[in-house]
């Protein structure tokens, strides 16, 4: 006779057998995954950089993939890197090249490891030369520089003063221009706000945005502006004074958001 003080086990149905096929895994999975996570807090780490390097190519390129970006204008005829690199269980690599096509810096942190690793950089850049800079996942600064072409999948794009031709991109993040002497300017954004002021009448500025708001502020009693403004959800405003036949374009184009032009104060 069965002792009814010892449970029967249940039994093993074909929707038991695929709960623990699937739930075993996950659990030993998330398991060794908070395991991880405390060996890489109680690994980190970091370190500091230096180096510099001749400029070459008439560029320089930066790839970041997490860490902050800043660029500004170098004292000599040197490109100098400094900054700082934070990390948990897999060292950062910080690797410059130079050769007859430019100056190559790339800040690259371990595949998987981005939440436990970032690179913060501070480059300097002589007078003349180009920079092309992009980080996946951080903030770019640049300050009074030439040609700009600035990329960030998820962080913020500003750019102080300077002059030349700037291209300007961001998926997710606000791009800021403050008191800048471009003459092109190409700024785009997924979403993200767009406020691009300039010191000195601008030749050309093209500026679309999917979701955000655009703002061009131009000097006050400059020239007139050939001006379009558009946005499929949002309002326009134009403050400033147009003439179809200006050779000063501004293009706004806007699918959620608004778009204004005005003058500085």
């Amino acid at each position: 006779m069965r002792d009814p003080n010892v449970s029967t086990p249940l039994p093993l149905t074909g929707g038991r057998r695929t709960a623990l096929a699937i739930g075993v895994p996950v659990s030993l999975a998330l398991i060794a995954w908070g395991a991880f996570n405390v060996i890489a807090l109680l690994s980190a780490d970091s370190f500091q950089i230096h180096q510099s390097v001749a400029a070459a190519g008439g560029q320089v390129s930066v790839s970041v993939d997490t860490g902050n970006l800043s660029l500004e204008p170098a004292a000599g005829d040197q490109v100098a890197l400094t900054g700082v690199a934070h990390y948990g269980l897999v060292r950062p690599t910080v690797d410059v090249t130079s050769s007859g096509a430019g100056v190559s810096i790339t800040a690259h942190c371990a595949p998987f490891l981005v939440d436990e690793c970032d690179v913060d950089l501070t480059v300097a850049v002589p007078a003349g030369i180009a920079v092309t800079a992009s980080t996946d996942s951080g903030d770019i600064t640049a300050s009074n520089l030439g040609n700009l072409t600035l990329q960030a999948d998820s962080g913020n794009l500003q750019v102080n003063g300077g002059s030349g031709l700037l291209h300007l991109s961001t998926d997710s993040g606000q791009i800021t221009g403050v008191a800048m002497g471009a003459s092109d300017v190409n700024a785009s954004a997924d979403s993200g706000d767009i406020s691009l002021d300039f010191g000195h009448a601008p030749a050309d500025v093209l500026v679309q945005d999917d979701s955000g708001d655009v703002t061009v502020t131009v000097p006050s009693g400059g020239p007139a502006y050939a001006v379009t403004a558009h946005s499929n959800s949002g309002s326009t405003s134009i403050e400033v004074p147009t003439d179809p036949t200006s050779t000063h374009d501004i293009s706004i184009s806007v699918d959620s958001g608004n778009a204004v032009v005005d003058p500085r104060d």
